[in-house]
């Protein structure tokens, strides 16, 4: 354990030493090369956006998600002695997502303090259930805190608690599917998407902008990830009526898990799809040349899980790898899917990408919630 330990917290470490460089050139350069226009109440959210998608990931990387990793490696020590818990609770993992809400306020209406869109409650809600699906996944089998926790601290985490027991896994399902189908048929262009008669948002204003083979990749990647999509959900509410919404049998479902994969897999694509094109977009006018470092690190956030999965299965096999594998992607890829939802308030205007998103995303953290129960023992 001490080894992947070591190995989780190296997934954090580098990409906060990459991102955070970028993060300083980004500041540095836009108000350098900007001069006063930064200022401009207007525009200042030029500003804002990048700093908050290369600056917050590294302190989210350094300070607060990784003791719920060096918990997790503590947790057998501390059962066979008399220590307190380790876990530091569910208030960092709040903080960090706290971070994130005055962008997506900002991203909701140019004046969201006088009249908050109500279309925006539903990305508000989205957070929170965030926070309870993180909260369940990165404590693990030891959902309790100790009784020397602060009365604040345990407040929120019944809080936390509450909406888990209200959105278990079915639920999370369930809700994916209905928004991925409401997204279907919100929308026409959606239609034309699926043919190939509309291109990609990525690919157009994203990474594929100025990048003729990421236009290429993206054209096609967008597509698959949102048909993808669509085709799981069918199939979880088929699974979900089998089960008759069974957490049990869900949880020793083989279908259970090969859809799990593949709805994690596809989250995976559309989180860094979305966070790099989001980045791409809005640095391409002053900082061109970050394009195509953006472009190279789109692929390589594609290659964690397999490291993950490599790095679980060597050694001595056991569920104590594996879940801590599962933290460790689930903190390494919060940054980037906290930025995505905050950003995804731009387009409240259409149904049809907030509900595509948002949708399949419920259904990985569906899937998540399945593969941090505990396993069930053998008669």
């Amino acid at each position: 354990m001490p080894e992947t330990s070591r190995a989780a917290r190296l997934y954090l470490w580098v990409p906060a030493a990459i991102l955070g460089p970028l993060g300083v050139y980004v500041v540095v350069a836009e108000t350098t090369l900007g001069g006063s226009h930064w200022r401009s109440a207007d525009d200042w959210p030029s500003l804002l956006a990048p700093s908050v998608a290369l600056l917050f990931p590294p302190v989210l990387y350094l300070l607060t998600l990784p003791r719920y990793l060096r918990s997790a490696s503590l947790r057998n020590h501390v059962q066979a002695s008399a220590s307190p818990d380790p876990n530091p609770g569910p208030l960092p993992l709040v903080l960090s997502v706290a971070l994130y809400l005055p962008l997506m306020i900002l991203m909701a209406g140019d004046q969201p303090f006088r009249a908050l869109p109500i279309l925006a409650v539903p990305l508000f809600l989205a957070l929170w259930i965030f926070c309870a699906c993180a909260n369940q996944c990165l404590r693990g089998e030891r959902p309790e805190l100790p009784a020397e926790s602060r009365r604040f601290s345990r407040l929120l985490h019944r809080c936390l608690e509450m909406t888990s027991r209200v959105t278990p896994p079915p639920v999370l399902l369930l809700l994916g599917a209905l928004l991925l189908a409401y997204s279907l048929l919100s929308d026409r262009d959606a239609f034309h998407l699926l043919d190939g008669q509309e291109m990609w948002i990525t690919a157009q204003y994203g990474l594929g902008q100025d990048i003729s083979a990421a236009r290429i990749i993206l054209s096609y990647l967008g597509p698959f990830v949102y048909g993808g999509s669509l085709v799981l959900a069918a199939c979880a509410v088929v699974l979900l009526l089998v089960s008759r919404f069974s957490v049990a049998r869900l949880r020793t479902s083989r279908a259970a898990k090969v859809l799990g994969l593949a709805t994690i897999f596809l989250a995976i694509c559309s989180i860094s799809d979305l966070y790099f094109s989001w980045l791409a977009f809005l640095t391409n006018d002053r900082l061109p040349t970050l394009r195509w470092i953006f472009f190279l690190l789109f692929f390589l956030h594609w290659l964690v899980p397999l490291f993950l999965a490599v790095n679980a299965r060597s050694g001595n096999p056991g569920a104590g790898r594996t879940q801590l594998a599962i933290r460790t992607a689930v903190v390494f890829y919060a940054p980037l899917l906290l930025f995505d939802l905050a950003m995804t308030s731009f387009f409240l205007g259409n149904a049809f990408f907030s509900c595509a998103f948002v949708g399949l995303h419920l259904l990985a953290w569906g899937h998540l919630q399945l593969a941090m129960l505990p396993q069930p023992l053998n008669p």
